[in-house]
Formats: C-alpha cells, structure tokens, sequence
C-alpha cells in the first residue's frame, strides 16, 4: 500500500505495517543495503514539537529535525518517509524494527543509550519552564508544592519525577502530571491548571511567543547549574553503517553553517503560539 504523499514527504500509518515487501508482520531491523534497495528511509517522529517537526500552515510536516532527515536519506540514495507515533513509543518502535531512525529532538542520555543508537549531538539544548510572568519561579527548588507538567518519556518528566521521588522536591506535595501536547500544557498554565510546564528551551520560547504574560525561563539547581541535554539521532545497534552514514551528514550540516540556517529558518516559522496539538519535553 502506498502512503499519502504531503508535498515531497511521505508519511505511513501510525500503527506501522511497512516491513520489507511491505509485510504486515513484525519487520527485522534492516541493514543499509535494505535500506538502498527498497528505495526508503523510514524516520519516526512525533510532531508537532516546533521548530524541530511541525505542521505548517498547508498541513506538510516541516522543521529541523525533517530536513536533517532528508539530507540522510539523499545522502543514502533514497527518498524519506516520515511515520509519527506517541513519543514514549519512539525508541521501542525503532527496537522492534518498525524504523530505520528516531529524529524527534531525542535526548541523548544513559537510560536511551541501552535501547538504541545515538549519533552524534546536533543540537545542545536546556531544560526552561513555561510559567507565569508573575510566577517567582527560579530554580528547582521553587517548584516545592506545585503543580508541574511534562511529556510523558521525556527527559523533563524523568527529571521532575526524580526531584520528587528523591531530590529536592520529595514530600514538598509538589505532583507531576503527564500531558501529551505543548498547546494543551500552555493553556493549563493560563488557567491556573499547571504552574510550570518542563520544555526544552528552544521550544519553549516559540510556544510563550506571542503570550505576554507567559514566560520562558532556564531551568537551573539551587547550586545555579543549568540543566542541559544534547540532542542525537538514535538508530539500531546492529545498524552500525547507517549510524556512519547519519553522522557524515550532520557532521557536514554543523561544518558548512546549515544546521544553524536551519534552526534559524523554522525558528523564524514558528514565532506564534502552535495551533495544531503537539507536545513539550524530550
């Protein structure tokens, strides 16, 4: 079956049956030369998460993390399709062989390194909150007691969950709540629902973008360290030609200037509030 063309990008079903010859059945890990002869590369993401993957304005699937993609499948040859799934079900998809990659603004961390691949960083990026203007929200430590969003799987849930369990917000009744998109976590933060939302810092100033009395400030400890993370591509262990393959390409993007002309160009596109769903955290 062929899946629905957006513009150059062809993006397949959520529940994935594309395997090799197109079996509905749980498909093996495909090498590079899989990848070359059936003439795709197939890339999970989870969208919108502005300005990596987003829906623009005519409905294509756009953003960093979508042309980064492309430039790995022309660099292989082959034409990309794009497949999108909850995000906490990315790295097991790509486990079980339903992709050849993962580019969603994945972190790179320990617990991600026992279940895939990662290139390596293209992106370094920060822990913010999206708060209140008012709000008196500095560090960790002043979310004692509150309400705090997250995407489930994302390493701003881990983090909040952590401090919780544990750190430095453990028996302060603070509770965590799982969202499942930025624009439903920025609303909930203007209705007094949530009074912080953990997100990576580029796509927390685009979503406060346009929203006065919202703010998007860096996450720092009490110690004044900022919470940082990198962002990779995760692709197989057993897939080791194509990882080679995909870090030739961002090595190539980050010398000649492109990736930050990218970042710049969909950063440009996404100044106002999303209003399509999406999610926040990675």
């Amino acid at each position: 079956m062929k899946c629905p063309v957006i513009r150059p990008l062809c993006v397949f079903a959520l529940v994935i049956a594309i395997g090799i010859g197109g079996s509905c059945k749980k498909a093996r890990q495909r090498g590079i030369d899989d990848i070359k002869a059936s003439g795709q590369l197939l890339m999970l993401t989870n969208a919108p998460f502005p300005p990596y993957e987003f829906y623009a304005a005519g409905g294509e699937l756009v953003g960093v993390d979508i042309d980064i993609a492309r430039r790995i499948a022309r660099h292989l040859g082959v034409e990309l399709s794009v497949g999108i799934r909850p995000f906490d079900e990315l790295l097991p998809a790509l486990a079980a062989g339903e992709a050849d990659m993962v580019l969603a603004g994945l972190t790179i961390n320990a617990e991600r390194l026992k279940q895939a691949s990662f290139s390596q960083p293209y992106i370094d990026a920060m822990q913010y909150l999206i708060i209140l203007s008012t709000a008196n929200i500095k560090v960790l430590e002043d979310l004692s007691g509150k309400t705090i969003g997250a995407q489930a799987g994302s390493t701003g849930e881990e983090l909040i969950a952590t401090a919780i369990a544990d750190g430095p917000l453990h028996k302060t009744d603070c509770q965590l709540l799982a969202l499942s998109d930025p624009t439903e976590a920025v609303a909930k933060v203007l209705n007094g629902e949530l009074d912080a939302v953990v997100v990576d810092d580029t796509v927390a100033l685009q979503l406060t973008a346009g929203h006065a009395v919202l703010s998007a400030t860096p996450l720092f400890s009490q110690s004044g360290a900022m919470l940082s993370e990198q962002y990779g591509v995760a692709v197989s262990p057993s897939n080791p030609e194509l990882l080679s393959a995909v870090n030739e390409v961002i090595t190539e993007l980050k010398s000649s200037g492109e990736l930050s002309a990218m970042l710049k160009k969909y950063e440009a596109m996404t100044s106002q509030p999303p209003t399509a769903p999406g999610r926040v955290g990675q």
